[in-house]
């Protein structure tokens, strides 16, 4: 009689659970096609051979392309924006050479920037370095021999890399005794010194004598130069460049 009414008592339960799943679906509004994979499997139970439903649940779903296991999932790799000088590329620092470029022939009026201040090796303060590139191409020349009282104004070209550069003179004027002296047109061919740029900075070229270049830089919108020219005979002449 006991094990009757324990078994009236168990089916009642599993009426009233399933009468329970069926009004929760109703109220949430989800049609037979819309149920999750919830499924009420009969067990029978051991000790009462009774019919006892379980209530099993579907796995988690998971995208694999945006979710891992989080004992395993790394951060995305951090990118890095490649490094600049304050936002400029160097081309975009560098001066147009085109814009000082020049095969003008030289006048010694072009050179009256030339002081006892620069005659000592020393550049004005508002100087601004440049860089090689920026240099070549074509400049106004003038070479002053203390010992001999003469002086020379070419045409100069720069060219080549810092590792191999070429000087190349191209001779307009001379004029021997200082101020008071007479100035004739130069015939010497030209002249080609071939070198490179040292640690310094400067341009070292030999050729019918030394060049050295110790100076380059500029002010506004012209360029300057200035260094020695060592001559064969062992005189040593200043050697100054201007541009435009």
């Amino acid at each position: 009689m006991k094990k009757t009414i324990l078994t009236l008592i168990l089916a009642a339960a599993d009426i009233a659970l399933l009468v329970m799943i069926v009004v929760s679906v109703k109220a949430a509004g989800i049609g037979p096609t819309e149920m999750p994979a919830t499924s009420v499997e009969a067990v029978t139970d051991e000790e009462t051979g009774a019919t006892v439903p379980e209530i099993t649940f579907p796995e988690t779903q998971t995208d694999p392309e945006t979710w891992s296991d989080p004992e395993t999932q790394t951060a995305p790799e951090t990118q890095t924006a490649p490094e600049t000088t304050e936002g400029f590329t160097e081309e975009e620092i560098l001066r147009d050479v085109s814009a000082y470029d020049t095969h003008e022939l030289p006048n010694i009026k072009d050179f009256k920037w030339v002081t006892q201040e620069i005659l000592a090796g020393n550049c004005p303060e508002e100087a601004e370095q440049i860089y090689f590139e920026e240099s070549l191409g074509g400049w106004k020349c003038y070479i002053m021999d203390d010992a001999t009282e003469m002086e020379r104004l070419a045409n100069m070209e720069l060219g080549g890399t810092m590792e191999a550069l070429e000087l190349r003179f191209d001779w307009y004027y001379l004029r021997r005794g200082g101020k008071d002296g007479e100035a004739m047109e130069d015939n010497t061919p030209d002249s080609v010194f071939r070198g490179f740029v040292n640690d310094a900075g400067g341009i070292e070229a030999e050729g019918p004598g030394m060049v050295r270049v110790t100076d380059i830089y500029a002010i506004g919108d012209h360029m300057y130069a200035f260094g020695t020219l060592n001559w064969p005979d062992g005189i040593v002449g200043y050697l100054f460049l201007v541009r435009p």
